[in-house]
């Protein structure tokens, strides 16, 4: 396809056509080969969101958002709720406490007659 649009000096559309191939194809094509090994643009935030997450085992990503604004991320809210899924991340349950049960009431004359 490049070839075609380098050497003969069709157009990208042109050339699309007489291969059979849509445009939004190629594009997606060309992006893929041009780059194969994209760098990750929120990987600092990545690590960042890791070692947070480990040390506050009961915050959200809601607090987390504010707290990375706070440490310089400026990024939404939306772009750490998915980071936080794809990292696998999970908010620690609460732990229940312990229920107690109160003695039996016991009758006040049943006390009595047992001694």
């Amino acid at each position: 396809m490049q070839y075609l649009i380098d050497t003969m000096g069709c157009s990208q559309r042109s050339a699309c056509a007489i291969v059979g191939v849509s445009r939004s194809a190629f594009n997606h094509s060309r992006k893929q080969t041009s780059n194969p090994q994209a760098t990750d643009k929120y990987a600092d935030l990545r690590a960042w969101l890791v070692c947070w997450a480990a040390s506050h085992p009961r915050w959200g990503y809601r607090r987390t958002w504010v707290k990375a604004r706070e440490e310089g991320f400026d990024v939404g809210r939306d772009v750490i709720r998915r980071l936080w899924r794809q990292e696998g991340l999970r908010v620690m349950p609460r732990k229940r406490k312990k229920r107690r049960t109160l003695p039996e009431p016991t009758p006040q004359g049943a006390a009595r007659a047992v001694s």
